[in-house]
């Protein structure tokens, strides 16, 4: 059967929808961010080319948040060392409120 319906009586439908946004359009040219190791197995290394980070957010594939920093400065290292291997997500803040995303692995 089409329209996602089947004929043992259960009825699946699937919707995908997408929010497009210019965010990353409106980042400097220069914006420059090193993230390392990923996949990460103890510490997790963040450089920043300028100081403007004022938030930095690990958050599980929920959107839990798991740990969070304020005013980082350009240079940050985490201990992910008591995270459970899996899949995270980097969510850095800066001054002007812009967000960056960045997906992480942890072995």
């Amino acid at each position: 059967m089409g329209d996602g319906g089947y004929d043992s009586g259960i009825f699946l439908e699937a919707s995908t929808s997408f929010l497009e946004s210019n965010l990353t359009n409106s980042l400097p040219n220069d914006f420059s961010i090193r993230i390392f190791p990923n996949p990460v197995i103890k510490n997790l290394t963040i450089n920043f080319k300028e100081n403007n980070f004022t938030n930095v957010k690990i958050l599980n594939y929920l959107g839990q948040k798991l740990y969070e920093d304020k005013n980082t400065g350009q240079h940050k290292v985490i201990d992910m060392s008591s995270f459970n291997n899996g899949v995270y997500f980097l969510r850095l803040e800066t001054s002007d409120h812009k967000v960056i995303t960045k997906k992480l692995i942890k072995q």
